[in-house]
């Protein structure tokens, strides 16, 4: 009887360590989930087969929108055609591609919304003597502030150039006139 009892205990016992040790588990899997979303919503899936003319090398993602407009948008022929032009294919185009990148930016915030919230939930729950989980948490924030650096770097080098083309094609647009 003595030893049903302890056995009992012990298995009370572990049942306690255990819970807690596999809730912090499932959140640290559920920040690496949310941080899985957020990385394809800022950088786009890489391609495992090598870029092509008909297959680029990123798909989606804020980086991939610009990928993919780079080549068209920021060609001075382009938007020249659109101002000259804002009922023709180019404008209409340029409207496209910039509501394109618009919801890639929204569902990129979405995904850092869910992150933070994630991280947050995990920060609350965590033991604050494990290291193992501390360590992981500030490669996350490592990793998010990587994304960051590449995704604004992309996205001001492209707002930039851009406007500079476009005042240049209304330039050359009233010297033309």
């Amino acid at each position: 009887m003595i030893f049903a009892n302890a056995r009992i205990i012990a298995l009370v016992i572990c049942a306690g360590l255990v819970g807690p040790v596999s809730l912090a588990d499932a959140q640290i899997a559920l920040v690496n989930q949310k941080l899985e979303v957020f990385r394809d919503a800022s950088l786009g899936r890489q391609s495992p087969l090598p870029p092509s003319p008909t297959r680029p090398s990123r798909i989606g993602g804020v980086l991939g929108q610009i990928e993919t407009q780079e080549p068209l948008v920021l060609r001075l022929s382009f938007l020249r055609n659109a101002l000259s032009n804002p009922d023709g294919g180019e404008a209409g185009n340029k409207k496209f591609f910039a509501q394109q990148l618009a919801d890639a930016i929204q569902q990129r915030d979405a995904a850092a919304t869910a992150l933070a919230e994630a991280i947050d939930a995990t920060m609350r729950m965590m033991n604050p003597n494990n290291e193992q989980d501390g360590k992981r948490l500030d490669q996350v924030f490592d990793e998010i502030e990587a994304i960051n650096k590449t995704t604004t770097d992309a996205l001001l080098g492209y707002d930039e150039t851009l406007a500079i083309l476009q005042e240049r094609a209304v330039a050359e647009q009233q010297a033309g006139r």
